[in-house]
């Protein structure tokens, strides 16, 4: 979420303009991938600070190896010590809302009388037992929290809360969303990634589907697996990809895996060469430069486990489906309005993909952000609110 609202504020100097103040720091600090990668390019150099730039020198561990790791009370002393030394001790701080790292620095920072916002980026339902419930809500470590719809606010409102004060909840949508927007609108890098990712014989009338990888794990595995006997049946059962007059005859299924931001996708595609589809996916290594939001836009469908990447597709008018092979199912603000469906076999995504979607057309509902209670506008929702914020003395 934060990543589009960072680049507004390192590229528009009219922030200066809107909250009357020019001396506006922005600190990002990644902790781990995903967030080392997304910040990697060189635009980022005079705000990414890293973890030993501001004397924590524990060693963090990657998403995908976990997401409770927490540093010693040593190494938070040192880090505040840093912030408040090169920043002074008033600051709007914003974290993201998926390690147990993040709550514990966001409790810190909140403590020293700094307003804490938490980023939520899922679509997905308020889950009191998570780790931004657990680790930021309910033991009050955020001052605010945005969220991507209107629902989630409601559960949020609803959630345990042990602070003296309420709880604000601001809903901003996804900024996300105006990225992958500009992503959908550049017509001609749609049509070069079409064949990169689905081979420079790619027809017009080809069905490209992409898979978007997740962080891992035995359920990431079993959906894994039923993607892959999804594409196995597709590939090789000619009466399966010629069913819908819709779609005319001679129509292909091609198919390609994009892996999440910051991993390799060596681990995947071992997984599909052990299951015999090896050969039948595209796997788009991180040294093509393609993203998985560039890869949705060149696909007719996407599929995920259960991630953000649905909302994204969505939003860009490419149907998903959540590929959903272990109990409990997952329900996010799309799928509990119909407009994400849930595969949870190998037959149930064969039909959602050959069956569902041919007969519309491929297509998504044009209103489908409003009928989840999604803002457009994410990027300018959260910028304009974080102004406010670091703009207002009585927040701290």
């Amino acid at each position: 979420m934060s990543r589009p609202v960072i680049d507004q504020l390192i590229n528009n100097s009219d922030h200066a303009k809107f909250t009357g103040f020019s001396n506006l720091n922005v600190v990002v600090i990644p902790l781990g991938e995903p967030a080392k990668t997304l910040f990697a390019d060189p635009k980022y150099s005079k705000v990414v600070y890293t973890l030993p730039q501001l004397g924590v020198n524990t060693t963090v561990i990657d998403g995908d190896k976990g997401r409770n790791q927490t540093l010693p009370s040593s190494d938070i002393t040192n880090l505040l010590s840093s912030l408040h030394s090169k920043f002074g001790n008033t600051m709007v701080a914003a974290s993201g809302m998926v390690y147990a790292m993040q709550g514990q620095i966001a409790g810190a920072l909140k403590w020293t009388e700094s307003y804490v916002v938490g980023l939520d980026d899922s679509f997905g339902l308020w889950d009191n037992s998570s780790i931004p419930a657990l680790d930021f809500v309910a033991n009050a470590h955020v001052s605010e929290i945005f969220v991507t719809a209107d629902e989630v606010k409601t559960q949020v409102m609803n959630a345990p809360h042990a602070g003296s004060t309420p709880l604000v909840a601001t809903v901003v949508g996804s900024p996300t969303l105006d990225e992958w927007a500009d992503i959908a609108a550049d017509h001609s890098t749609e049509l070069v990634v079409r064949q990169f990712a689905f081979g420079n014989d790619v027809a017009e009338s080809d069905i490209c589907v992409v898979y978007a990888g997740g962080y891992g794990g035995d359920d990431y595995i079993a959906s894994l697996k039923v993607f892959c006997q999804a594409v196995q049946r597709l590939s090789t059962n000619p009466t399966q990809s010629h069913e819908h007059p819709k779609q005319g005859q001679g129509n292909r299924y091609r198919f390609a895996f994009s892996p999440h931001p910051g991993y390799s996708p060596n681990y995947e595609h071992g997984l599909f060469v052990s299951w015999g589809c090896g050969n039948m996916i595209t796997i788009l290594e991180t040294s093509m430069n393609i993203s998985t939001g560039q890869a949705v836009a060149a696909s007719n469908a996407s599929l995920s486990q259960c991630s953000t990447v649905g909302g994204q597709s969505i939003s860009i008018q490419v149907p998903h489906a959540f590929v959903d092979a272990v109990a409990p199912h997952c329900e996010d603000v799309f799928s509990v309005t119909g407009l994400i469906p849930s595969a949870q076999n190998t037959t149930a995504l064969t039909s959602t993909i050959n069956v569902t979607f041919r007969a519309e057309d491929f297509r998504v509902n044009p209103l489908a952000l409003e009928l989840a209670g999604v803002p457009r506008n994410g990027t300018t929702i959260a910028l304009h609110r974080l102004l406010h914020l670091a703009n207002d003395t009585t927040k701290g």
